[in-house]
């Protein structure tokens, strides 16, 4: 009876702080270096310590909780998962575990909200940097908030519906939300991640591209990141390279009309050694960015 009322209370105590409201970002918009085009990022009430913490928690419930990932001004704030052998396992599954089977994807608002989880070819290694992946790409479903002009931060859809999973990835398709949000945190039980965005866009689902790759060599990884900047709906004024570390955040969209092979991504970088997530970044309008090619 004991052991099973410890067992209550710390499932109890695991929700209780899964369900707190997702710690907001307290943005510096203090006047010209806004109307110049610069951004900062300061989290609140997120950090590493306590992230490990929510990990553990979240691990005891479902070891496959891989980290967290929390986005600045919006609700993403949660615990992501990572299956190795499928990607489709999560497809139908929330972080704990829980399979939703007869999940109709035609009746949204009658499914529960899914996992966000990490492409299954993905390898993690000591650090960012020792034997992990290139190139991390974290899949999210988008349900109600697919087409322009998309509602911006934590809400409801056009549906009227919340806006759950990645449903608030399309914020950055505002300059305002880019300006004032460049920095994602993804961390791992093991090690902490500051990424910072530099790639806003829509891709085709096409073998041409092969966005969602997790690099584990070094064969096109410098021909991607290119290729990224100039799909980007945004100029950054930073360097990425060859040696950087990637965040790819995948949800869908519909904003063109060709059924389901488009995507809504959102690519950041490690932050590298002497940067903060407190530097000022500068975000303008990109003219000639490279729209998606269907064929």
């Amino acid at each position: 009876m004991k052991k099973l009322v410890l067992k209550i209370t710390s499932l109890a105590l695991a929700m209780a702080f899964l369900l707190s409201p997702t710690a907001s970002a307290s943005i510096d918009d203090s006047g010209q270096s806004q109307k110049k085009g610069f951004a900062t990022s300061k989290r609140e009430g997120l950090e590493f310590k306590r992230l490990q913490s929510w990990i553990k928690k979240c691990r005891e419930i479902n070891p496959e909780v891989i980290g967290w990932l929390s986005i600045p001004g919006t609700s993403i704030n949660e615990p992501i998962t990572f299956n190795a052998k499928s990607n489709e396992h999560y497809l139908k599954r929330d972080w704990r575990g829980t399979n939703y089977p007869d999940l109709a994807f035609s009746n949204w608002a009658a499914r529960p909200a899914t996992a966000t989880y990490v492409d299954s070819r993905t390898k993690f290694g000591a650090n960012w940097k020792s034997g992990s992946s290139r190139n991390i790409v974290l899949y999210g479903h988008n349900w109600n908030n697919l087409r322009e002009p998309f509602v911006i931060g934590p809400g409801r859809g056009p549906d009227g519906n919340p806006l759950t999973m990645f449903a608030e990835l399309p914020s950055y398709k505002s300059i305002d939300f880019a300006r004032t949000n460049p920095h994602i945190y993804f961390s791992t039980g093991e090690y902490e991640g500051i990424w910072r965005v530099f790639s806003v866009t829509y891709v085709e689902m096409t073998p041409r591209f092969n966005y969602n790759s997790p690099f584990n060599n070094n064969t096109g990884f410098a021909n991607i990141i290119k290729e990224w900047q100039e799909r980007s709906i945004y100029t950054y004024d930073f360097e990425v390279d060859s040696s950087d570390r990637l965040l790819t955040l995948s949800t869908c969209t519909r904003q063109y009309n060709v059924g389901e092979y488009q995507r809504f991504i959102v690519v950041a970088r490690l932050l590298r050694d002497g940067e903060s997530e407190n530097d000022q970044v500068r975000v303008s309008n990109n003219p000639n960015w490279k729209k998606p090619v269907f064929r």
